[in-house]
């Protein structure tokens, strides 16, 4: 579920527009760690696909709850479409091409591509990590409605939900290279309003929110991020959770979070980065050999040349 391959916009959508004339099929509702919910499939999924699906969202939400804790259970709707349809048609505004899935916080649902032909199976990985990532926007949503709570920033639930879906991939590392030669690091602030429409921004976006999250785990241990899940839990603005579970603030982690980033990712450390030297290995390798038979060409001339210096004259043998 490599996140480089197809990244997934932030679930920022207002509302669920229904498609209307598509072929789908309505579940009955199914429960889950995180509520119930009601399934709706493409028609050419068989009954054992749907199960597929379902058990896959009970484990699914089984691994949330058991990373950040219990929440208030709500009804919320999944909604699968096969791999060649449009999120966009759904959600009731443009979306790029690339987008894979959205969740929406009113009403509560998850739009995902699944696979085309109605295997889960033949896509199982993209999907369930695709599935996962929205799951996580839709666990924080339901924070957000916690008496006194305020939006979380979107570096937090981008970043979160990267990081439990997959890791810092190869796409994103670079992007963070780039953007620290060009000295075109956002603030933590800036990820706010980052524009989604292009995928070159979208990376840099998420690679800052994921190292973000990745940081504040370093600094402030493990059960930092669980603490100010249970903090925003309780109501209360972002700011005020974040204390609770750091002991410092937000503006103490943005100057130790952008200082890190700086350090992390430059180019000469990058340059030495073992990903970086298992790409070049087959060039460099390709370079000795290159090299190597340079030098044996010439050795062989100047055997031919030294032969022929040596004939006597007047042989013809």
């Amino acid at each position: 579920m490599k996140y480089y391959r197809s990244l997934i916009l932030a679930g920022i959508l207002t509302g669920l527009v229904p498609l209307g004339g598509a072929n789908m099929v309505n579940s009955d509702t199914h429960e889950s760690a995180m509520g119930p919910f009601t399934l709706r499939l493409p028609a050419v999924y068989t009954r054992q696909a749907a199960d597929e699906v379902v058990q896959t969202v009970r484990q699914l939400t089984v691994v949330i709850i058991d990373l950040f804790g219990p929440q208030k259970t709500a009804p919320w709707e999944l909604v699968v479409l096969t791999g060649d349809a449009r999120i966009d048609r759904w959600v009731g505004r443009s979306l790029p091409d690339w987008v894979r899935g959205v969740a929406i916080d009113q009403p509560a649902a998850i739009i995902v591509k699944g696979p085309a032909s109605g295997s889960v199976s033949g896509g199982q990985a993209e999907f369930h990590r695709v599935l996962l990532h929205e799951m996580v926007h839709l666990y924080l949503y339901r924070l957000q409605g916690q008496p006194g709570s305020t939006p979380l920033p979107a570096w937090f639930h981008e970043g979160l939900a990267v990081h439990v879906s997959e890791q810092l991939s190869g796409a994103m590392y670079w992007a963070l290279v780039r953007a620290s030669l060009l000295g075109a690091f956002y603030t933590l602030d800036e990820l706010e309003y980052v524009a989604r429409s292009s995928i070159d921004l979208s990376l840099q976006a998420y690679a800052q929110s994921l190292v973000a999250i990745q940081e504040l785990e370093h600094i402030y241990g493990a059960q930092a991020i669980p603490d100010i899940i249970s903090a925003l839990s309780r109501g209360g603005s972002f700011e005020r959770a974040f204390i609770e579970g750091t002991g410092e603030t937000l503006a103490d982690f943005q100057v130790r979070y952008r200082s890190r980033l700086e350090a992390r990712y430059n180019i000469v450390l990058a340059l030495a980065h073992p990903r970086t030297l298992y790409l070049l290995l087959p060039l460099l390798v390709l370079a000795a050999y290159l090299i190597k038979r340079r030098r044996a060409n010439k050795i062989l001339r100047s055997w031919e040349l030294e032969g022929q210096l040596r004939r006597p004259q007047g042989d013809d043998s």
